[in-house]
């Protein structure tokens, strides 16, 4: 009988210390996966950190764009308004060479009329003359 006890309690201390390696094993394995999740985690945060500069610099590379757009836009706005206004200055000054060309005509015209009269002065004079 004690010898059924001793053996039980050998049975008893057996597999409590074959569950005492298993949990001492799981709990190496365990902590090794920790480790390499822990790795892992680092790596990532490694690469957001990457990708976050990547971000920042799209975006301040976007918002310089954008404002050179902008830029271009008002441009084009600008010369867009000038160039209606230059239109109408040649248009202005298309119809006033048009009045000054009537001035000339009617100024040579008069020109001639006055030469003519001179002659015709200059002729009556000199028959009186003589």
């Amino acid at each position: 009988m004690q010898q059924d006890l001793y053996d039980a309690v050998r049975r008893d201390k057996n597999l409590y210390f074959k569950n005492l390696i298993e949990t001492q094993d799981d709990l190496v394995d365990k902590q090794n996966l920790l480790n390499l999740n822990k790795l892992e985690i680092d790596q990532l945060k490694g690469e957001l950190k990457k990708k976050d500069g990547q971000i920042a610099t799209l975006k301040l590379e976007t918002t310089v764009i954008n404002e050179q757009f902008k830029n271009k836009k008002d441009e084009a706005e600008k010369n867009k308004k000038e160039a209606g206004i230059l239109k109408q200055n040649t248009s202005t000054l298309e119809k006033n060479i048009e009045k000054l060309k009537v001035v000339v005509e009617e100024t040579a015209k008069d020109f001639k009329q006055l030469k003519d009269e001179y002659k015709k002065t200059v002729l009556d004079r000199d028959n009186l003359c003589n």
